[in-house]
């Protein structure tokens, strides 16, 4: 028995020039020759297609039995409904409410229009199915780059705290240098002060001498040139007279000058006077002693 050949739903007619136009497969595999890396990656996308699951729209549907659990459905012949209930208890048997799948046609194609727009959502849902992993792929590179971006963000803010830092830090290395610079200049002014007051020092030294010198010799008795200090003050106001001759420039250099001299000449007057009572008073012991012998 011949069989027969289903119609051609919705299939153009092609006349035999544009048959003779057509490239086969082959012929054009051979003018444009693939690289061993686009060889690879067609190989590698080859094996995922292989791998990847039909998509969950065109599973059979789901027969729920009614009898007890377990019991096994018999053949697909009986899925699609032609299995009738057994006599005996048990017997699983097709639910009667069995829903229809979405890409199933709602009516029998009739037309090639028909036939084109359920081919189209077939292929629809195909493309769908197969770029499913690229989307969670893209949603996933998305995630991540909103959180390399926050981190982004958050590294710029540390960036600024951290240039804030350096500029603050740098302000306060100048003042701290600028504080130095001062602080070795009074210390410099310092050490100069102290030189100067050193020297002043030693210069009025010179000119104090004068009322020591002149409660010394105001001193009253005449044994004031017994006493050890007598001598050592004697000196000192020589001392003194002779620094000041060799500085008139200082103030009031002169009238020093004229009381230091008059402090050596009540000094030598001390000295004529006690040289003189002692003298006499020697002189007269010795006259007593010559008329008592």
């Amino acid at each position: 028995m011949a069989s027969k050949r289903p119609p051609n739903l919705g299939t153009p007619s092609v006349n035999a020039n544009t048959q003779s136009q057509m490239i086969s497969l082959d012929a054009w595999e051979s003018s444009v020759p693939l690289q061993e890396k686009q060889l690879q990656s067609i190989a590698v996308w080859k094996h995922q297609g292989e791998q990847k699951p039909l998509p969950l729209k065109f599973e059979e549907d789901q027969v729920v039995p009614i009898s007890r659990p377990g019991t096994p459905l018999r053949t697909l012949k009986q899925r699609e409904g032609s299995l009738r209930p057994g006599s005996r208890p048990g017997t699983p048997v097709l639910n009667q409410s069995t829903r229809r799948h979405p890409l199933h046609p709602a009516h029998p194609i009739s037309t090639p229009q028909q036939f084109h727009d359920w081919f189209a959502l077939i292929e629809r849902s195909i493309q769908h199915s197969q770029e499913t992993h690229f989307r969670s792929h893209l949603s996933q590179l998305t995630e991540q780059l909103d959180k390399c971006t926050g981190l982004t963000e958050k590294v710029n803010r540390v960036d600024d705290d951290v240039i804030r830092m350096l500029s603050a830090w740098k302000s306060i290395e100048e003042g701290g240098r600028s504080l130095q610079e001062a602080s070795e200049q009074l210390v410099d002014e310092k050490n100069r002060l102290i030189e100067v007051t050193d020297a002043i020092s030693a210069r009025l030294a010179y000119f104090q001498e004068l009322e020591r010198a002149t409660r010394m010799l105001n001193h009253p008795g005449d044994d004031v040139v017994l006493q050890p200090d007598f001598l050592i003050t004697v000196e000192r106001v020589d001392i003194c007279l002779e620094y000041l001759q060799n500085h008139r420039d200082f103030r009031e250099a002169d009238i020093y000058i004229l009381r230091f001299q008059q402090c050596l000449i009540r000094a030598m007057s001390l000295i004529k006077i006690f040289f003189t009572a002692s003298f006499r008073n020697l002189s007269a012991d010795v006259e007593r002693q010559l008329a008592e012998k």
